[in-house]
């Protein structure tokens, strides 16, 4: 005989997180019926949260995880403007402070997710919450530089030249080639990729 279906998640719909800076980023919170604090799942999206759990989702929260599905800033409800791949590590860990205070958090917070939803987490580790345990990010490569921007040659990968739009920072023009000055974006301007970005220097 098969076991009865668990009751669905208590949802809390548009909550409006505060980010150090003041943005609100707009949150959806799904917890188990009948756990009133256990771990937590975050998802990180710019391509719109959902209103209800499904597939996998709804697996995590029959195993007693709380999930929180939130808008990055400045995508479909939260505030801001999108500043691609920079804004995630300031706003994943405030996002973890906020969980980690929530009554209904244990302390133990994990990030899951594929492509952007991956880099967001890679990113929310670079920042320094006591409540971030796991991360299981897919598809999203593991070294920003060779991942995602530059071949091993030093050259860009066309697949960024068709999705990174272009900034209007003189680094982006032609001449900063000639003239020998970096065009490292600066979106991936941090740690040893700098270093690694050298190559681009006169």
């Amino acid at each position: 005989m098969l076991g009865a279906a668990p009751p669905p998640p208590l949802a809390a719909l548009h909550q409006r997180v505060r980010m150090r800076d003041g943005v609100r980023l707009c949150t959806n919170v799904f917890r188990p019926a009948g756990v009133k604090r256990g771990p937590v799942l975050l998802v990180r999206t710019p391509y719109g949260k959902p209103s209800k759990l499904t597939g996998n989702y709804e697996y995590f929260a029959a195993q007693g995880y709380a999930l929180v599905v939130q808008d990055v800033r400045g995508r479909f409800d939260s505030e801001g403007r999108f500043t691609p791949i920079d804004q995630e590590t300031a706003d994943g860990e405030d996002t973890l402070n906020w969980i980690g205070r929530q009554p209904w958090c244990d302390g133990n917070v994990g990030m899951i997710g594929g492509s952007y939803l991956g880099i967001t987490q890679w990113r929310a580790a670079l920042g320094d919450s006591p409540f971030l345990k796991a991360i299981f990010p897919v598809v999203a490569g593991s070294d920003e530089y060779l991942d995602r921007y530059y071949s091993p040659g030093g050259a860009l990968k066309s697949t960024t030249c068709r999705c990174v739009p272009p900034t209007a920072s003189r680094r982006a023009r032609p001449s900063a080639i000639t003239s020998g000055r970096w065009i490292i974006p600066p979106t991936i301007r941090t740690g040893r990729k700098r270093a690694r970005g050298a190559v681009w220097g006169g």
